[in-house]
C-alpha cells in the first residue's frame, strides 16, 4: 500500500461505518455502550480515507485493582501507580492491514495521553482484540490470603477480598516506540514441564539446524532447549506371555493386543493421569464404563501423592469408597526404600484411617504383574499384583496407574538418536549445555555432570531452574547480538545453587487438606533426620491430626532459618501464606522461638494469621528484604569492614559454628546505634505506604503525626 496509515478520533459516522470490523470480533456491543457512557472515546485507522481499523479506549478507571493483581512494572515501568491508563475495551483491524496495528497502538497511547493501554481478556468472553501479538502478557502476582476475624480493624480495601474471575492482562506501553534490538534467533522448546514454563515466561521479551516432529514436519531451530521433564508412563508392552502362577491354575497373559494392521491397542480403562485434560478425560470414560452398575471395582495403583490425589478426586466425583482398591507399592522391597509419601508417621497413619473409614480397601506392599484383557474389545477385565509372598487378582471397571515418573521411552529414543549422553538423565555442565553446544537441556529430563557432584534436576524446583536458564540465554543473546556477535564465555561456576523450596499442596481422602513445605535436595526420611539431626535444629510443633486445630510443624535449622513445614488440617490451609515463611528467620516471625517456649503459641495456624504477619505474605517484601541487605552490606557509618564482613569472618574462623549470644548481642548493639537503622526503617516505612491497600493493618507514624 502506498498510502500512508492515519489515526484519529472517531465521528459518530466513523463508528457506523467500523460496525463491521467490530462484528468480526464479536465485540459491537462496545459501539453501542459509548452512546451511554461518556468515558469510553473512540479512534479508527484510515488508509486512504478508508477505516481498516477500530478501537475504544475507557481513559479513567480504577488502576488499583490491577497493581495489586498483576506485576505491572516491568512493562510500565516505576511510574506504574501514577501515570495516566486507559482500558483497551476493542481493538480491531483489517487483516491486510495487521502490520499497521503497533503503529495504531503507539497512536492510541499517544492521542490518549496514556503510558499504558490494558486489555483484561477474561475466560468466558470473546477476545475482542486482533493485536493481541503486539500486546505483552503481565504475570499475576501472588494474593496475601487475609483471615478477617483476626483483623477487626485495618481490613483491606474490599477489591482486595473478592475473588477476581480468571482473566488475562494484556498491556501496550510507550515502549513500543522504542528503539529494538532484533534477534534473528529461531529458539525452540520442546516439552511443557514446570522448567518449560519459567524459561518460557523470563523470555516474555546460520548453520541449518533441524529437529523432526512426529516423524513427520521438520522445524528449523538456532537453539535447541529440552524441557520434557518425567511423566507417569504407561505399564511396559510385552510381546511375549506372560504367566501368572497360582494354587490353582496357570494363565497366560497379554498386556496388549496387538492388530494385524497396526501397532498394539492399548485398553481404555486404564488410566495414566499426568495433566488436568487427562483427568477430565479419565472422569468422563469412568461415568460411561459404570453406568448403572451397582457394585464394580476400580483400582487406583502406585506408591505417589497423586494416587492420594486420586482417590479424593473419585469420592468426590461420586464413586463410594467401598467400590475403590488402593494397592499401594510400599514397603518397597526391591529398593529396601523406607521413604513414605508424607514422611511423617502420624499423617502417615492418619491418611491410612482415613481411607479405611471411607470403606477403601487398601493392600501395601504389591506390585503390578500383568492383566487379563476382554475378547472383545480392549477392555481389562481383571489386574495381578504380586508382594513377596503374596498373589491377588482383582475384578475391575477402571485402573488408575501412577508408576514411578521416568522418561517417556519415545523421549529417550529420540535423545539416543541425536547422540546425546544420557545417565538416568541428559549429562549437561553447569550452563546447562550438552557437548552439541546448541541443544541445551534442563529440568527433570536432565542431571549434571558427574564432575559437578550435584544431585538430579529433578530434586529442585523446575521453575526457578527454567529461570536460570532464561537468564543465562539472555546474557548469551545480548552478547551475541547486542555486542557485535561476540559471545563471551559465561562465568565458571563450581556447581549451580538452588533455593526455592519444593512444595506439595493437595486435598486428601477425607477432606483433609496437607501442605508440606522443605528445602531442595533429598527428601530424607524422617527417623533418619532424628538420627542425624544437628544438635542445634529446633522444631515446634501444635496440634495434632485428630485435633479440630490441625497439625503443624515447623523446622527450624541451626542458624534459626525456616527449613521445612509441614501442615494437616481439616479446615483449608492459608498455602500461599505459608510458603513465604521458608527461609525466614525466627525473629522476624515475631521472636516464635522464644513466645513458643514461654508457652504463648498453642495453634500455629492461628499465629500464622494475626495482623503483624502480613507483610511477610507481601509478594513484593522479598525485595525490601534484598534492599535491607545491601544497605548493612555498604557499611556506611562504620569505618573499616562492614558488620556483614565481621560477622563472615567470624563463621570462617569457627568453621560455621553458633555464634555465641554475647558476641551476637555486640553486633545488635552497634546496628541499634548506627545510621544503618534508620536507613532500615525507613525503608520500611516507605514499603508500607507504597502498599497501603494491601497492608492497612501496620500503623504510620507519619498518619499519627498529621492527625
Amino acid at each position: 500500500m502506498n498510502s500512508e496509515p492515519e489515526v484519529r478520533e472517531a465521528s459518530a459516522s466513523d463508528l457506523r461505518e467500523a460496525r463491521p470490523l467490530a462484528a468480526a470480533v464479536g465485540r459491537t456491543d462496545v459501539l453501542r455502550s459509548m452512546a451511554k457512557d461518556p468515558q469510553l472515546t473512540g479512534y479508527v485507522l484510515l488508509c486512504g480515507g478508508v477505516i481498516v481499523g477500530v478501537a475504544v479506549l475507557r481513559s479513567q478507571f480504577d488502576i488499583s485493582d490491577l497493581t495489586e493483581r498483576y506485576d505491572l512494572r516491568p512493562v510500565c515501568g516505576n511510574s506504574a501507580e501514577s501515570g495516566r491508563h486507559a482500558l483497551l475495551r476493542l481493538l480491531a483491524v483489517n487483516p491486510p492491514f495487521a502490520s499497521w496495528e503497533r503503529f495504531f497502538l503507539d497512536e492510541l497511547l499517544r492521542f490518549s495521553n496514556t503510558i499504558c493501554l490494558h486489555y483484561l481478556l477474561l475466560a468466558d468472553r470473546r477476545c475482542g482484540v486482533t493485536a493481541l501479538r503486539e500486546l505483552t502478557p503481565v504475570l499475576p502476582r501472588r494474593m496475601i490470603q487475609y483471615w478477617l476475624p483476626s483483623l477487626p480493624c485495618g481490613r483491606p480495601r474490599g477489591h482486595l477480598l473478592r475473588v477476581a474471575p480468571p482473566a488475562a492482562l494484556l498491556v501496550a506501553s510507550s515502549s513500543l516506540a522504542a528503539p529494538r534490538t532484533d534477534v534473528n534467533c529461531r529458539i525452540i522448546v520442546v516439552g511443557a514441564s514446570q522448567a518449560g514454563l519459567g524459561f518460557i515466561q523470563r523470555l516474555i521479551y546460520q548453520e541449518r539446524k533441524s529437529i523432526v516432529i512426529n516423524g513427520q514436519c521438520v522445524v528449523r531451530y538456532d537453539y535447541l532447549y529440552l524441557f520434557c521433564g518425567r511423566q507417569f508412563q504407561k505399564p511396559e508392552v510385552h510381546d511375549r506371555l506372560k504367566y501368572v502362577y497360582n494354587a490353582e491354575e496357570c494363565h497366560s497373559l497379554i498386556l496388549y493386543k496387538k492388530s494385524p494392521q497396526g501397532p498394539a491397542e492399548y485398553p481404555d480403562n486404564v488410566f495414566v493421569v499426568n495433566t488436568e485434560k487427562e483427568a477430565a478425560h479419565s472422569l468422563k470414560t469412568l461415568h460411561r464404563l459404570i453406568g448403572d452398575q451397582k457394585k464394580y471395582n476400580v483400582i487406583v495403583f502406585g506408591h505417589s501423592i497423586n494416587s492420594f490425589c486420586c482417590m479424593t478426586a473419585l469420592l468426590e466425583y461420586g464413586i463410594p469408597g467401598p467400590c475403590i482398591t488402593f494397592i499401594e507399592s510400599f514397603p518397597d522391597h526391591m529398593t529396601g526404600s523406607t521413604n513414605t509419601i508424607f514422611n511423617n508417621p502420624e499423617i502417615d497413619n492418619t491418611v491410612m484411617s482415613n481411607l479405611r473409614s471411607e470403606g477403601i480397601r487398601v493392600h501395601s506392599g504389591f506390585y503390578f504383574h500383568s492383566w487379563v484383557l476382554s475378547e472383545t474389545e480392549p477392555r481389562v477385565l481383571s489386574a495381578t499384583f504380586v508382594s513377596m509372598t503374596k498373589t491377588i487378582s482383582l475384578d475391575c471397571v477402571a485402573f488408575f496407574y501412577y508408576s514411578p515418573k521416568t522418561i517417556s521411552r519415545t523421549t529417550y529414543k529420540a535423545l539416543r538418536r541425536a547422540s546425546l549422553p544420557f545417565d538416568g538423565g541428559v549429562l549437561v555442565d553447569e550452563h546447562f549445555r550438552t557437548p552439541d553446544p546448541y541443544v541445551l537441556a534442563a529440568g527433570p529430563v536432565t542431571r549434571f555432570s558427574p564432575q559437578l557432584c550435584t544431585l538430579p534436576m529433578h530434586r529442585y524446583d523446575s521453575e526457578e531452574i527454567g529461570e536460570r536458564v532464561a537468564d543465562e540465554l539472555l546474557v548469551r543473546l545480548q552478547n551475541e547480538f547486542g555486542t557485535g556477535g561476540v559471545v563471551e564465555e559465561p562465568e565458571k561456576r563450581v556447581g549451580q545453587q538452588w533455593y526455592r523450596p519444593m512444595v506439595v499442596y493437595c486435598k486428601l481422602p477425607g477432606g483433609a487438606y496437607y501442605l508440606r513445605v522443605r528445602q531442595p535436595g533429598i527428601d530424607v526420611p524422617l527417623e533418619a533426620q532424628k538420627a542425624h539431626c544437628p544438635e542445634d535444629d529446633t522444631i515446634f510443633i501444635t496440634g495434632s491430626c485428630t485435633k479440630p486445630q490441625g497439625y503443624f510443624r515447623i523446622h527450624f535449622d541451626r542458624c534459626d532459618i525456616v527449613r521445612k513445614i509441614t501442615c494437616y488440617s481439616q479446615n483449608k490451609i492459608d498455602a500461599d501464606n505459608l510458603i513465604c515463611l521458608y527461609g525466614k528467620h525466627e525473629s522476624l516471625l515475631n521472636n516464635l522461638k522464644f513466645r513458643y517456649e514461654q508457652g504463648e503459641i498453642s495453634d500455629f495456624f492461628e499465629y500464622f494469621r494475626e495482623p503483624w504477619c502480613y507483610a511477610i505474605y507481601h509478594d513484593r517484601f522479598s525485595e525490601l528484604q534484598a534492599e535491607n541487605l545491601k544497605i548493612i552490606s555498604s557499611g556506611k557509618g562504620h569505618p573499616g569492614e562492614t558488620i556483614i564482613d565481621e560477622i563472615g569472618a567470624y563463621l570462617k574462623e569457627t568453621s560455621w559454628k553458633k555464634m555465641p549470644d554475647g558476641k551476637r548481642a555486640e553486633l545488635v548493639s552497634r546496628f541499634w546505634t548506627s545510621p544503618l537503622r534508620r536507613d532500615v526503617e525507613g525503608r520500611m516505612l516507605a514499603f508500607l505506604r507504597q502498599n497501603r491497600d494491601a497492608l492497612p493493618m501496620y500503623a504510620d507514624p507519619a498518619t499519627f503525626r498529621s492527625e
